[in-house]
């Protein structure tokens, strides 16, 4: 049987937020603050391709003004993104602008969502990736040692063992596995 990620749906609206008040969102839990005069349509994740931003909420009436479907979203798991969605958030289109990326946000972004970007690449190159990961290894080399070591004493046999861990992982896994995160293993067999 096949475990799904997502819930979908075609109403975005959660709950109408009149002027002048605020409400915590039920999936990310953020405080939204409307001080404009008119309402404000609080939704779910939407992802807006003309402007490749992220959306919770929307200036106009919602089409539903339900507080029970306000206090259902607080029990429901977040909405998930697709792979193509999370890349289009970033600007990431090959592995020249995935290095662009860890470069320029290693230091100061969670590691969690540098790995959540890496593993929405892997996702969409995993075919190419079964016979080309030599990109891998130095992408999770950097990631490893900024989150676990400080400093590694034989880099090389280091490196190494990146690579035969990341040949294991893509030859015994598929597009299918709900579990799909290779950080994660990386680190359980490195400790």
């Amino acid at each position: 049987m096949k475990k799904k990620r997502f819930i979908k749906s075609n109403n975005k609206d959660i709950i109408e937020l009149n002027p002048n008040n605020k409400i915590i969102h039920p999936i990310n839990l953020d405080i939204i603050d409307n001080v404009s005069s008119k309402p404000l349509c609080i939704t779910k994740y939407n992802f807006d391709n003309s402007t490749n931003k992220v959306n919770t909420f929307y200036n106009e009436k919602c089409n539903n003004d339900n507080l029970n479907n306000y206090n259902n979203f607080l029990y429901i798991p977040p909405i998930g993104f697709s792979y193509y969605d999370v890349l289009n958030i970033y600007n990431i289109s090959s592995s020249d602008s995935l290095l662009s990326f860890i470069e320029d946000n290693i230091d100061t972004m969670p590691y969690l969502s540098i790995n959540r970007v890496i593993n929405s690449w892997i996702y969409k190159n995993y075919n190419i990736l079964k016979n080309h990961n030599k990109i891998l290894i130095n992408i999770f080399y950097k990631l490893i040692l900024k989150i676990k070591y400080k400093k590694i004493y034989n880099m090389d046999d280091f490196k190494k063992i990146i690579e035969h861990h990341i040949n294991l992982w893509i030859n015994k896994n598929n597009l299918n596995n709900y579990n799909f995160n290779l950080l994660e293993y990386l680190l359980k067999k490195i400790n």
